[in-house]
């Protein structure tokens, strides 16, 4: 989202939701070894393994793969800092048909703190489940593919996008934001701090036909030099300016968000329950440009 609107905020400790069998098609750290030697790669699995994450199948998310809220966890989470409405749970997440599903709904939902929310969806993520905790899934450059399927209605707000393991809130790497009343615009983001330590923010806008009717691919080539922003295959924005382009770890997350400051309220063209369908999610690391 654009910067002047977004604001990575810590709530307290918060947690995951649950869905989806993820297949994950492992190399050989040999195999790889030529094409990725200096490839910094992350994994809570077997040491010295390079994972293609691949097709969600099955009728349960795998847990060595992937975690269901940011790593504040308690019982569910969200993120304070945008003002939205929602409360991330476990069974806002469900697989089926070949694919996961976060679902939002306007069921209201009170913590143990007796906050109320009005609203409840569902996110998965390859970071952390808990504070200094690893993440499922960091690595520095390669490529990223989702096939997704958006919803549409005033208030939506799903998003694919990136953060580093450091649990810093920059560099952040916005693959790809909707706006429910707006599903023929593709946003993109970057977010980092320059050489002078001055944070800043990079965006466009594309005009696409309407993203709610079908699966589409959203994709970034992540390089030493550039990165590429892709739908379905199609370069259509690219960056390249250095300070802009990061060198360190990071992890994906996929979520549907309801409300806050860019998305604004639900209105009357909002249909419950809404979903954010997730086909696929093919993560490649590599190195070089």
């Amino acid at each position: 989202m654009p910067d002047a609107i977004r604001r990575w905020f810590e709530p307290r400790r918060l947690v995951v939701v649950v869905a989806a069998l993820l297949v994950l098609a492992v190399v050989t750290q040999d195999a790889a070894r030529g094409a990725c030697e200096s490839l910094e790669f992350y994994r809570r699995r077997e040491p010295g393994q390079f994972a293609t994450v691949d097709r969600f199948d099955g009728d349960r998310l795998d847990d060595a793969a992937w975690t269901r809220c940011y790593w504040w966890d308690d019982d569910g989470c969200t993120n304070l800092g945008n003002d939205e409405l929602q409360w991330y749970l476990p069974d806002q997440v469900q697989v089926a048909d070949g694919m996961v599903r976060l679902v939002a709904d306007d069921r209201p939902h009170t913590t143990d703190d007796g906050t109320r929310w009005s609203h409840r969806s569902g996110m998965i993520t390859t970071g952390p489940a808990v504070h200094d905790g690893e993440p499922r899934l960091a690595f520095t450059y390669g490529e990223v593919e989702v096939r997704a399927r958006v919803p549409s209605g005033s208030g939506l707000w799903p998003a694919i996008w990136m953060l580093p393991a450091t649990e810093e809130s920059r560099p952040e790497i916005d693959l790809m934001e909707v706006l429910g009343d707006s599903t023929d615009i593709l946003r993109m983001h970057v977010h980092y701090v320059d050489g002078d330590g001055e944070r800043q923010s990079l965006g466009q806008d594309v005009d696409v036909d309407d993203l709610s009717e079908d699966f589409h691919t959203y994709g970034v080539i992540w390089a030493p030099d550039r990165l590429e922003f892709l739908l379905d295959g199609r370069t259509v924005w690219e960056v390249t300016e250095p300070d802009a382009i990061p060198d360190e770890p990071m992890y994906l997350l996929i979520n549907l968000a309801v409300g806050g400051e860019w998305a604004g309220p639900p209105g009357p063209d909002t249909t419950f329950p809404a979903s954010f369908d997730v086909e696929d999610v093919v993560i490649r690391p590599r190195c070089g440009s």
